[in-house]
């Protein structure tokens, strides 16, 4: 492809008429439509504009194929949001699903094991949270805007399945509450309501799983969403900031009452150098972070809520505010 065909793929992928891209390039309408008739050519200056605006190389504008390299764009994002969406089902649901098996095993594992055993699905989970956070967030700064490549056919069907998806995740969670429920008032014994805690966490977490892998495979289709969200990117990184503040101050008040909670055992206990009377309140303390995500995740609600909100007022895009 030349340039005059490149310049034209440009623009028709970005929905802009010849005036429109005239406008952003600071040129006239029938500048753009020569440059696209073969008839004359930009300089030097304008060529990097539209290389910086539209994030091609000069080399693809002017030798290779615009579409080729958008083609391989999207692909690229396909691939990695794949990898993402899994990493994230797995690492968030895999915290929960450790409690579940906490609470399986407490009257039958010894507590230094159910410890080790937590600590460490939590330390892998965190870490993988972390990396593929990391991963992500340099992906999105690499590629800020990704041109759309899937049919209406496909977008519609990838709405029907996200739909099915989060109605089967809320359908697991009630029948996890359902079971536990059933099993907490036909049987008395302290192990049936471990099992019963231990498949409602088990559901909760299924879901969440659902939930989490569903909703990042659907930004595949709904790459408008993607877009939008990192044209906000100021806003964005500005929440970001404040919610992990907020959330890192939350959780390590989670962590202090967990340790604190779990041995405060008996008062025949540690306390008075009986440790044979020790028992301990791990099987109950974990509740804390159960309680410190759920208000991480109502401050993270609030916070972006509020910060968008700043930026319709700081632009103008607050139907509220005064024109």
């Amino acid at each position: 492809m030349n340039f005059g065909q490149n310049l034209q793929s440009i623009r028709t992928r970005n929905g802009l008429t010849q005036e429109q891209l005239a406008e952003e390039l600071d040129v006239t309408r029938q500048s753009v439509s020569k440059w696209e008739s073969g008839a004359s050519f930009p300089e030097m200056d304008t060529l990097l504009k539209i290389c910086e605006h539209y994030r091609v190389s000069m080399d693809e504008l002017l030798r290779g194929s615009v579409e080729e390299h958008h083609e391989e764009e999207a692909q690229s994002f396909v691939r990695h949001m794949k990898i993402f969406s899994i990493q994230m089902a797995l690492s968030i649901p895999a915290i929960i699903m450790a409690l579940a098996v906490v609470s399986l095993l407490d009257g039958i594992a010894s507590e230094a094991f159910m410890g080790a055993f937590f600590f460490t699905i939590v330390t892998a989970s965190v870490i993988t949270l972390i990396v593929s956070g990391m991963e992500h967030s340099r992906y999105v700064k690499k590629h800020p805007k990704i041109q759309p490549i899937h049919s209406e056919k496909e977008i519609e069907r990838a709405d029907r399945v996200f739909s099915w998806a989060i109605a089967g995740g809320v359908g697991l969670i009630l029948f996890g509450l359902i079971v536990s429920s059933y099993i907490d008032d036909a049987y008395d014994k302290v192990i049936y309501s471990n099992a019963s805690g231990a498949v409602f966490l088990a559901m909760v977490a299924l879901g969440v799983g659902i939930f989490v892998f569903f909703g990042i495979r659907r930004s595949i289709y709904h790459v408008e969403d993607y877009n939008k969200e990192n044209a906000r990117a100021d806003s964005k990184n500005k929440a970001g900031k404040l919610t992990g503040a907020v959330c890192g101050v939350i959780m390590l008040v989670a962590t202090c009452v967990f340790l604190v909670w779990g041995f405060w055992g008996t008062p025949g206990g540690m306390w008075t150098g009986n440790w044979r009377d020790y028992t301990g309140h791990w099987n109950i303390s974990w509740i804390s972070f159960a309680v410190g995500g759920i208000l991480c995740g109502i401050a993270s609600i609030i916070i972006n809520v509020v910060c968008d909100k700043e930026e319709d007022r700081d632009t103008g895009d607050d139907e509220n505010v005064p024109k």
